[in-house]
């Protein structure tokens, strides 16, 4: 999403802003002021600033005190933003609902007097939480088992054949909240990069030989952008990641 401004102030306010500015803030003379404005800042303004006007796709006249402009430009992002919410592009994608115990964690870990125990104590929490989340939408088999009062429970069973991807050097601090919550799983690892060796995205991989029969999980801890840089990967050295959820 782009967008050029151009905000057109009247040059007499213009110039009223820099005599008060450099008179108060700056000890300067009115005289001084205006001479610097007329040798260097006009001819600046007119040689370099107002050229860029005609290639502007919005232009502010009044400035800052326009608020009816300012709030059409506001109200323009906020269309643009929920046009790119990656939920309604993709289907498969779901985002932990926010509590104050999961707002309570952030602000902790995002305090910059928090203690190194502390910080790590509240990342593995929320680690903790979207594993949970996340393992709650693999698929799932009915299953029924016999309790010990005797009592027929239906439930269901865990999905068998699970495998973690952790992309190295932002998903490995994700590794140990999955192998709390699932006894034994393989973990393989992959190193990506914006532009790599030779133009390569792929640097370094070990995965699982069964990697295609298993449902995957890539781990990693970044931006959308990453994420999404992340995707094409899935299919690597021949491996179809059949199944794959990530996490972030």
């Amino acid at each position: 999403m782009n967008m050029k401004i151009f905000v057109d102030t009247d040059a007499d306010v213009r110039l009223a802003r820099r005599i008060r500015r450099d008179t108060v803030e700056r000890g300067r003379d009115v005289n001084s002021v205006l001479e610097q404005y007329a040798k260097f800042v006009k001819p600046a303004f007119d040689d370099f600033v107002l050229p860029s006007k005609k290639y502007a796709d919005v232009i502010i006249p009044r400035g800052g005190d326009n608020h009816v402009a300012i709030d059409l430009i506001v109200q323009h992002f906020r269309t643009k933003l929920g046009e790119h919410d990656l939920c309604k592009i993709y289907l498969n994608v779901y985002v932990i609902q926010s509590t104050f115990q999961i707002r309570g964690m952030h602000t902790l870990i995002r305090d910059r007097d928090i203690s190194k125990h502390d910080f790590v104590f509240y990342s593995d929490r929320l680690i903790r939480l979207v594993v949970e989340h996340g393992l709650g939408h693999l698929p799932f088999t009915e299953k029924q088992v016999i309790t010990p009062t005797a009592s027929v429970y239906s439930g269901v069973d865990f999905c068998k054949k699970l495998c973690g991807v952790s992309i190295i050097r932002s998903g490995e601090s994700m590794e140990n909240a999955l192998r709390a919550c699932c006894k034994g799983i393989k973990i393989g690892k992959f190193l990506i990069h914006r532009d790599g060796d030779d133009g390569k995205q792929l640097i370094y991989e070990k995965l699982p030989k069964d990697i295609s029969e298993r449902h995957a999980s890539s781990w990693i801890r970044c931006s959308v952008q990453g994420i999404l840089r992340a995707m094409p990967l899935n299919y690597c050295y021949g491996k179809e990641f059949r199944n794959l959820t990530s996490y972030s």
